[in-house]
């Protein structure tokens, strides 16, 4: 079983790792333990990735 991170330790990640890596490459969301957290968690994964698209054809 993965380990489940409390908000503090997603924190943590954040503040290390910067929110948009944390979300689209660092951390799971089903690593997250706290219910509200990984929903949104979700949610901003998939905006991020519809931005990603969005802009993929205007870089290099």
């Amino acid at each position: 079983m993965a380990k489940k991170y409390s908000i503090q330790d997603v924190a943590d990640i954040v503040d290390s790792e910067g929110l948009g890596y944390a979300i689209t490459g660092y951390l799971s969301s089903a690593n997250i333990e706290d219910d509200n957290l990984r929903e949104l968690w979700i949610k901003a994964a998939e905006v991020l990735d519809k931005i990603e698209k969005t802009l993929e054809p205007y870089t290099e």
